[in-house]
């Protein structure tokens, strides 16, 4: 883990990087922000590289990334983002790395920590899902 101040600073550092997009009229249309990362809508894929081009130019010490949606899917910030035309349905979204395991059972914790992990669990599955039917999912792999 990094220092405590990183958040902060990663927080400031974007706070000048996006008043430098204003001021250059740069700023994307749709342009949502959580620390560092950013959630834009483009209207093309030349746009986006362009937009990520003037991003990684703001300083030599930070390297930005993009990630586009992938049949109609973006992974964001643990939720996963379902493109359906009309509308956006999302859910929960696990890494292809995880590995599944959160804690050994039989281990030798208080059982209130057991159950607040699987509480915890059903309850982000809960918050982020749009429908039952991927609230089911992500249950029944809990």
């Amino acid at each position: 883990m990094g220092s405590p101040l990183g958040p902060l600073l990663a927080n400031a550092f974007m706070c000048s990087t996006e008043e430098t997009l204003e001021r250059d009229g740069e700023m994307p249309t749709y342009y949502k922000r959580y620390v560092d990362d950013t959630l834009t809508i483009m209207p093309n894929k030349t746009s986006a590289n362009n937009l990520l081009k003037t991003l990684n130019h703001c300083h030599t010490s930070v390297k930005f990334t993009m990630e586009m949606a992938n049949n109609g899917m973006l992974p964001f910030l643990g939720t996963q983002l379902i493109n359906k035309s009309s509308h956006i349905e999302t859910k929960v979204y696990v890494k292809p790395t995880n590995s599944g395991f959160l804690l050994l059972y039989k281990s030798h914790v208080d059982d209130r920590f057991k159950r607040g992990i699987l509480k915890t669990m059903l309850e982000r599955a809960f918050r982020l899902s749009s429908n039952w039917s991927y609230f089911s999912e992500e249950r029944l792999s809990v």
